[in-house]
C-alpha cells in the first residue's frame, strides 16, 4: 500500500487593504462602544444594536480563513473554527485567478476585506457562485469540483500550489481507474471448478 505523502502547508497573508479595512472597521467599533458606555449612557436601544453588531463581528472572526493544506488525497481549507475539504480527484479544473477576475465579484454574505475576504461571492457577468477562502487578491486560485462547486482560495504560490494539485489529482485518478480495472477483471473472471 502506498504511502500518503506529507501535507504541503501554504497560508494566508493578508494584503494592505484588507490590513487597513480591518483597522478601520475595529476602530469604528471601538469608538461606538465608547459612545454608548459614555456618551449615550448604556441606552436599551443603541446597547442591544451594539450587541448584534459584536455577535456580527464574532460570527465573521470565527469564519477567517488561516491556511490551506494541498496533500495527494485532499485540498483542506482551515479557517478559525471550519474546515473545507475538496477531495484531489473531485477537482475538475484549477487555474489561477487574476486580481481583475476577483474585483468582478460581489460578496453576498461574507467579508470583504475584514480579515481577509471569505464567503459567497457573485460574478454576475458569468451568472456564477463562488465561495471564497482568500486574504490577498493578488495570489488566488479557482478550483471548480465536479460538482460544479467553485472555491476561491489564496495562497503565497498559486503557480505551484496549481501545478501539484494536478499532478496530484492525475496521479490519484490513474490510480482510481486501475484499481477498477483490477476489480472489474477480478468479477469478470469465470470461476474454475475442481
Amino acid at each position: 500500500m502506498k504511502k500518503s505523502m506529507t501535507p504541503e502547508k501554504y497560508k494566508y497573508h493578508y494584503d494592505r487593504r484588507s490590513h487597513r479595512i480591518t483597522f478601520v472597521i475595529l476602530t469604528i467599533v471601538v469608538l461606538l462602544s465608547v459612545s454608548v458606555g459614555f456618551v449615550l449612557s448604556g441606552a436599551y436601544l443603541s446597547a442591544w444594536g451594539l450587541f448584534f453588531l459584536f455577535c456580527v463581528i464574532i460570527l465573521y472572526i470565527l469564519s477567517i480563513p488561516l491556511y490551506v493544506l494541498l496533500d495527494d488525497s485532499v485540498v483542506e481549507v482551515h479557517c478559525i473554527v471550519d474546515m473545507t475539504r475538496i477531495h484531489i480527484e473531485d477537482i475538475e479544473k484549477i487555474r489561477v485567478f487574476g486580481k481583475n477576475e476577483f474585483k468582478r465579484l460581489w460578496p453576498l454574505v461574507g467579508s470583504y476585506g475584514f480579515w481577509g475576504y471569505y464567503g459567497y461571492y457573485f460574478d454576475f457577468m458569468e451568472w456564477t457562485m463562488y465561495k471564497v477562502y482568500a486574504s490577498d487578491r493578488k495570489h488566488l486560485v479557482m478550483i471548480e469540483d465536479i460538482y460544479e462547486d467553485q472555491f476561491i482560495i489564496s495562497c503565497d504560490d498559486p503557480e505551484t500550489f496549481v501545478k501539484h494539485a494536478l499532478e496530484f489529482r492525475d496521479r490519484k485518478r490513474s490510480e482510481i481507474l486501475h484499481h477498477t480495472a483490477l476489480q472489474s477483471a477480478q468479477t469478470d473472471r469465470p470461476e474454475t471448478k475442481q
